[in-house]
This record gives C-alpha cells, sequence and structure tokens, in this order.
C-alpha cells in the first residue's frame, strides 16, 4: 500500500519563466482552483514583474491575494 502524503503547500518557483501566453494563463487558473478546492494553499516565488503583471490583469492575484507571491530576494 502506498504512503498517503497530505500536502499543504504548492509553492511555483518561477524566475525562469520569462512570459505567459493565454493558454499557459488558463491552465494556471485551472491548476490552481483545483488545488485550493482540495484545501492546498498556492504561493508564487520569484516571478518575473511582466509575469505578475499578466496574472493580475487575469485576477489571479487579486484573488490569491498579494501575500501568495513573493519576490526574488535582492
Amino acid at each position: 500500500m502506498a504512503a498517503r502524503v497530505d500536502v499543504r503547500v504548492v509553492v511555483f518557483a518561477g524566475a525562469g519563466l520569462n512570459s505567459v501566453d493565454s493558454t499557459g494563463e488558463e491552465v494556471l487558473h485551472r491548476l490552481v482552483d483545483r488545488l485550493e478546492a482540495q484545501g492546498i494553499r498556492v504561493v508564487f516565488w520569484g516571478l518575473r514583474h511582466r509575469v505578475q503583471e499578466i496574472l493580475a490583469r487575469t485576477g489571479l492575484v487579486a484573488r490569491l491575494g498579494e501575500d501568495r507571491f513573493i519576490p526574488l530576494p535582492d
């Protein structure tokens, strides 16, 4: 029997992501919806400013909250 792992948080490390097109944005929204519906908190770390702006325009930043988008350290 396989062990069950209780995942509580998923962190998307996005430092290497330069852009998000409409298909990627849609898939990302659906994935976040599924994870959040299961009680799994989604956090984004190190997104480039341009990518975070796209996610803000699509409403994901407002829905999850700014505190779920953690910038790269200086």
